[in-house]
């Protein structure tokens, strides 16, 4: 996967054994781990990333707040775990 890829679409490369993506998005560089050792699902998910920039929906998950983690209903029941794990003064 050494081809040259146009400006502006971003950039895979490997760390060791796993492959990551790089990409900007409002002028900020992200590079985030694809989590897999196979460089066509990592070129997959940094065309999905790209089209999230390009349509305008992309959401940098680095930068989740606690409340917003908190809120989201896919994690209420996983909230629920924590809670109960370390107690509800969290």
């Amino acid at each position: 996967m050494n081809e040259k890829r146009e400006r502006g679409t971003g950039r895979i490369f490997q760390r060791g054994s796993v492959w990551w993506i790089q990409y900007y998005c409002r002028g900020q560089q992200i590079r985030v781990s694809a989590e897999t050792t196979d460089p066509k699902k990592a070129a997959r998910i940094l065309r999905t990333r790209l089209s999230e920039v390009t349509v305008g929906v992309h959401r940098d998950m680095r930068r989740v707040t606690y409340e917003e983690w908190k809120s989201r209903p896919i994690w209420v029941k996983a909230w629920d775990h924590v809670v109960a794990f370390f107690g509800p003064e969290l």
